[in-house]
């Protein structure tokens, strides 16, 4: 399984992307935190994929090299953007429309992460001497430029450097089309397809007891904390689990959980399944053109997503509904009033005008009286 775990398992990497050095990040970039799992999974993926001189031979080949044979070409965030538009020329297309906003995402996840680690391990993440050409321009507060040759990282919108620049300056680098560095746009792109497309989102509680020890001590968290709001309310982790991760999308005829005694992952039927049955899992409720713009599949069990004029009729259907629920609420409120109204007038009938007016204690009193003798009058 690949999970914030396999993070916090490797030496090199736990130390760049761990629990700590996140917190860490986060402390000082409050407005950029790096607490989306599935962006710190592509990125492990990239790092494991760059660590393979030969993927066939180790541990982890099996598995990325199922991941670089897996088909990508039918999921429309991954075209190009004449591709795109091609195919589907409406601008308000719910695919063309959900595709770009995917894209337009994965880009911001890129540059929220990507340039930062190339500047503080470029031993680990920067392109090799050879393939960079890295271009930094620093922009002062009068908008004016300036441009030195120290060579680039293209294919993401210009980042703010947080070093190295003069008050009210920012550096902005671009990144050279370079097929082959691990940590190119186009890589994590590719990457992002696939944890977006294979990871399940559910509990593991061997995350939580691999994360708890690394935040002792950070950001005034504890192991005591960690697990005591995991008892109550267990946090689901973004993770991937190879094999389990071929399943199809089709009924919902199986379950998933992590059993913690076992370590192991478990995919249990919840349907009579009969010999030569697929067996599939249900990924989302999503209509259509969003599961299309995904994952580049559709399904005769989708729903069609409704038009904007739909949502709209549909959106007039609900407020009407709406209305007519609340004047039955009204009515309903008045008629409890009445109610009131004529159980305190017969109280008060049955006990006297003075007693009636009595004090709150007295009421109560005469109150329980009231009700005794209505029960004994049934």
């Amino acid at each position: 399984m690949i999970t914030l775990a396999s993070i916090e398992a490797d030496p090199t990497l736990s130390t760049v992307l761990g629990a700590n050095a996140r917190s860490l990040h986060d402390a000082a970039f409050p407005e950029r935190p790096w607490n989306d799992e599935l962006q710190l999974l592509v990125v492990y993926l990239l790092y494991m994929l760059s660590r393979s001189s030969n993927v066939e031979g180790d541990n982890f080949g099996p598995f990325l090299g199922a991941l670089l044979s897996a088909p990508v070409d039918a999921m429309p965030f991954m075209w190009k953007k004449e591709d795109l538009h091609m195919a589907y020329p409406d601008p308000a297309d719910k695919i063309r429309v959900t595709a770009e906003a995917i894209s337009y995402d994965v880009r911001e996840m890129y540059v929220e992460i990507v340039p930062l680690l190339v500047e503080s391990h470029p031993d680990i993440f920067a392109p090799k001497k050879k393939e960079r050409k890295m271009r930094k321009q620093t922009t002062d507060k009068s908008g004016g430029t300036g441009k030195d040759d120290v060579g680039t990282v293209q294919g993401h919108p210009p980042v703010e450097n947080e070093s190295g620049t003069k008050p009210g300056e920012k550096t902005e680098w671009a990144e050279e089309q370079n097929e082959e560095w691990a940590y190119s746009f186009e890589k994590f792109l590719w990457a992002y397809a696939m944890v977006n497309s294979r990871h399940w989102n559910l509990p593991c509680a061997d995350v939580d007891s691999a994360l708890a020890p690394a935040m002792v001590g950070v950001a005034n968290k504890t192991i005591e904390a960690t697990q005591t709001t995991a008892k109550k309310l267990p946090r689901p982790h973004a993770w991937m689990a190879p094999i389990a991760d071929m399943l199809n999308f089709g009924p919902a005829c199986t379950k998933a959980a992590y059993n913690h005694k076992t370590k192991s992952f478990e995919i249990t039927a919840t349907c009579n399944l009969v010999l030569g049955q697929e067996i599939t899992f249900w990924y989302t409720d999503e209509c259509e053109d969003i599961v299309v713009a995904n994952f580049g599949f559709t399904s005769s069990l989708l729903d069609t997503c409704l038009s904007a004029e739909e949502w709209r009729d549909r959106s007039e259907q609900w407020q009407a509904h709406a209305k007519i629920l609340e004047e039955r609420l009204l009515e309903a409120w008045n008629e409890a009033d009445d109610l009131r109204r004529a159980l305190e007038k017969s109280r008060g009938e049955h006990l006297g005008e003075g007693d009636y007016r009595g004090t709150d204690d007295t009421r109560m009193r005469g109150g329980g009286r009231f009700r005794d003798s209505v029960e004994e009058g049934l």
